[in-house]
């Protein structure tokens, strides 16, 4: 277990300090912590944090996920909707990683790279507990358990996605490893990036090739589902989807932009209390709470998606829902494996990219 967090809050610390380097709103943050204080700061970063996670995030989610539907059912087809929903809501780790790249660095690809574990544990457990207890809070306790019933009757199609998801999970701890040049998987949970040993180019091939190989083998058996159970792809509530593509880029802004804002209250929490909190709950528990937190935020968008279309009980929609870590978890892959494949061809022109 002590690896795989390593994994990921290494690649979440990598990836922010890029970003953030270009647009410092964490250094914000804790310049109004020495203004105003520990009390008032509290006070203003928990309400931030509360309004993007409760309305920004999930708002923008919906409008670039009901915009991206609507547009691929107009251009590709209905049945491809499931897989561009949950791709779209991709678009923060993809600006991470090519802002990172603008800078030289590579690190940015360990966000990708390090969001899978994230998606699994909180799309397959967290989303659905959520709804179940939702609906007892509400006295909806029949619907709860047809909820719980739903996914008895469709274990199969739950197999499924788990398993996909858990596969490009492991192509992706693979292809951190070899990125990072330490295998056996010792991570450094602080990396400074400008200590970092320059990348190779028979690395950048191994971890290209790793992801082009995983993001085929789910491409063949997702089409093979689409063959098998095209009602799945089908039955896709269109309730909102509108194909405007002005609504798909400005949902995609604001998603951006609200996660990068939701990074930066993140990191500025780090610098100023790791200490304090290392000491009073131990370094292991902190690092644990990093890595927990860290993924919850850069995963909220696949969360809305999928708590979205697990509350429909009238019409539930698991496909859709349950794609939102699997197809996540696959695009996730493909962006670092495009983003292996350019770094690769900037390595045979001869520059220089550190990890």
């Amino acid at each position: 277990m002590s690896v795989i967090v390593d994994v990921r809050a290494t690649s979440y610390a990598v990836a922010t300090k890029h970003l953030f380097g270009v647009f410092p709103l964490d250094a914000w943050f804790v310049s109004l912590y020495e203004v105003t204080g520990a009390a008032v700061f509290s006070v203003v970063a928990i309400g931030i944090g509360l309004l993007l996670c409760i309305w920004m995030i999930p708002k923008t989610t919906e409008v670039m996920v009901n915009a991206s539907a609507g547009l691929t059912a107009r251009y590709l087809g209905r049945r491809h909707r499931t897989l561009v929903i949950n791709c779209s809501t991709n678009n923060p780790e993809a600006v991470s990683m090519l802002v990172a790249m603008g800078l030289g660095r590579i690190g940015g690809i360990a966000n990708p790279l390090g969001s899978n574990l994230a998606n699994i544990y909180l799309i397959f457990l967290l989303a659905p507990l959520y709804v179940i207890i939702k609906l007892g809070v509400l006295g909806r306790s029949g619907e709860a358990l047809a909820f719980i019933r739903l996914f008895r009757r469709n274990w199969k199609l739950v197999a499924w996605h788990i398993g996909l998801a858990a596969l490009m999970w492991g192509f992706a701890v693979v292809a951190y490893a070899i990125l990072l040049g330490q295998p056996t998987g010792d991570f450094d949970t602080t990396p400074e990036p400008g200590s970092m040993p320059s990348v190779t180019l028979l690395a950048m091939l191994a971890v290209l090739a790793i992801g082009a190989v995983g993001v085929l083998i789910f491409v063949r058996l997702d089409r093979w589902l689409q063959l098998r159970k095209p009602h799945l792809y089908d039955d896709i509530n269109e309730e909102g989807h509108s194909a405007s593509w002005m609504r798909f880029f400005l949902g995609s802004a604001g998603l951006v932009a609200a996660c990068y804002v939701m990074n930066s209250l993140f990191l500025a929490f780090s610098q100023l209390f790791a200490d304090s909190l290392s000491l009073w709950i131990g370094a292991a528990v902190f690092a644990g709470l990093h890595y927990f937190v860290g993924a919850l935020i850069t995963s909220l968008p696949e969360l809305t998606v999928a708590a979205r279309n697990y509350a429909r009980i009238n019409q539930p929609d698991l496909n859709t829902a349950m794609a939102s870590a699997s197809v996540s978890n696959m695009t996730n892959l493909a962006i670092a494996t495009i983003g292996a494949g350019v770094s690769a061809i900037i390595l045979l022109l001869g520059a220089r990219l550190l990890v």
